[in-house]
Formats: C-alpha cells, sequence, structure tokens
C-alpha cells in the first residue's frame, strides 16, 4: 500500500428492526481521513460487483481503491500528482476489471492530460499523456466493448486554441 496521509476505512453501523431487534444493514460507509482536504471524485463497478473508487489526497495525489463488493479493501494505488485546477480522478472500469482514471497533471507550470490503466490486480498497465503548449485537461473517460478508450476534456493548444472541447480515441 503506498505511503500518505490518509486512510479509508470502512464502517458497518447497527439497526433495530420494527421488532426491536439489532441487524447489519446491507450498506457499509468507507472514510479517508488525513491532515488536509481529502475527497472522491469518481466510481466504477465491475461485472464481479467490485467497486473502484478515484479520489484526491492530501498533497493533491491521486489515489484509487478497488473494494470488494462487501467494502473490504482489495488494493489501493497512489497515481502521482494533480493540480487543484484539474478535474482529475474520473475513472472507467471495461467488462474485464481494468480502471482507467483520467486526470490533470502540472509539469513545470503546463497543465497536461494523463490516463492511467490499471489490471483487475492493480498492476499498472500504461499511462498516456497528452501535452501541448499550453493547458490539456481530462474532465471523463469511457471504454467500449472492444477496449477502446475515449477522454474528453479540453485544451488551450489545440483547435482554434482557447478552451476548446477535445476528445481522444486511445
Amino acid at each position: 500500500m503506498p505511503n500518505y496521509s490518509g486512510i479509508w476505512t470502512r464502517t458497518q453501523q447497527m439497526q433495530a428492526t420494527a421488532a426491536g431487534n439489532w441487524t447489519t444493514p446491507s450498506y457499509w460507509i468507507a472514510t479517508l481521513s488525513g491532515s488536509g482536504y481529502d475527497y472522491g471524485e469518481g466510481v466504477g463497478l465491475d461485472g464481479a460487483g467490485n467497486i473502484y473508487v478515484a479520489g484526491i489526497i492530501t498533497g493533491s495525489n491521486f489515489l484509487l481503491t478497488k473494494y470488494s463488493a462487501l467494502g473490504v479493501i482489495q488494493w489501493q494505488r497512489k497515481l502521482g500528482t494533480c493540480t487543484d485546477n484539474g478535474r482529475g480522478n474520473i475513472l472507467a472500469v471495461d467488462s474485464s476489471g481494468n480502471s482507467y482514471v483520467v486526470g490533470t497533471i502540472d509539469e513545470a507550470g503546463n497543465l497536461n492530460l494523463i490516463l492511467f490503466k490499471y489490471d483487475t490486480s492493480g498492476t499498472l498497465q500504461w499511462q498516456k499523456k497528452l501535452t501541448g503548449a499550453s493547458t490539456e485537461e481530462g474532465y471523463g473517460v469511457a471504454v467500449d466493448s472492444s477496449s477502446n478508450v475515449y477522454v474528453c476534456g479540453s485544451t488551450d493548444s489545440q483547435g482554434a486554441g482557447s478552451n476548446d472541447a477535445l476528445i481522444v480515441k486511445y
């Protein structure tokens, strides 16, 4: 597990039935508690019912967590650094359980779109960047049945040159 300031925890709460008996409800809650801001941005499911959550943890780091259908953490991956200006951490999961996370990273003052692919075991398969003379940001990602990956966002380097809509097929 990566070294970061927060930790995801799993909580189950009891509830009373009408007859006064205590039962465990069919939900669970997970939280990320760090020393600064920590929040989730995207959620996806695979065919086995596993849940994938992408978020940002203190220090502007991407975090991808895989939970079982029962809310047990399977693995976590720190994905690098994103920016406060980026709308990162949107994710998609394909039919094989591969997860794709898109976001924006700051490299020497340029905002660049970045896309990560992880397999069902949490192993990084590849990462792709879209760079330009100015700003490229990722806002959404989808995967089709042929494993083509589509990313949408905005660009200042392509098109007319100022906050143009962008779609990329990988």
